[in-house]
């Protein structure tokens, strides 16, 4: 399909990029999740995202200052995921988390299909959370969460341009 004024040297395999047919579609499980956050009163504080780790993508980032209002509870549903390892990560600038004496705050991770609760957060952190979760096909844990408190930016390990391998996220997984 490319162009013939195009070498073989010049052309790249876009395989992995073409729609699956039908019956490789049927064939790959899926599933959604559902993040709820529920905010304290300094949501401009907090910033959250969700990585998935197999492939370097990062799937969502809310970020700082993108909260209007206190206690609110904010919900994101991601469609069609399938089996992997997914790590979500939450910030707070003022290093008092989500919770205690500015609110109730909270995290959630569930499986809506199931309405399987996957990963639940007292918000009661300081500057950083973050859980890595190994998920099957059908959206249900593979080994137990394995949460850390030291500060990982999952952006730095999202492409082949930053080195992954020095620490942080890849640490996580060895």
């Amino acid at each position: 399909m490319p162009p013939s004024w195009c070498s073989e040297l010049d052309t790249i395999s876009y395989n992995n990029r073409l729609p699956k047919t039908l019956e490789e579609q049927e064939q790959t499980e899926t599933f959604d999740l559902l993040v709820t956050v529920s905010h304290d009163s300094a949501p401009a504080e907090t910033a959250w995202s969700l990585t998935h780790v197999d492939s370097q993508t990062l799937l969502h980032f809310q970020d700082f200052d993108s909260i209007p209002a206190p206690f609110v509870d904010i919900s994101h549903v991601f469609h069609h995921l399938t089996a992997g390892t997914y790590f979500f990560a939450m910030s707070d600038t003022n290093a008092d988390g989500i919770c205690c004496a500015y609110g109730n705050g909270s995290i959630t991770i569930k499986n809506p299909g199931t309405n399987q609760i996957i990963w639940q957060h007292s918000g009661a952190f300081k500057d950083f959370v973050g859980v890595l979760l190994e998920l099957n096909g059908n959206g249900n844990m593979v080994e137990e969460a394995e949460e850390n408190t030291e500060w990982i930016n999952p952006s730095l390990y999202t492409s082949e341009s930053n080195d992954a391998k020095n620490g942080g996220l890849i640490d996580l997984l060895t």
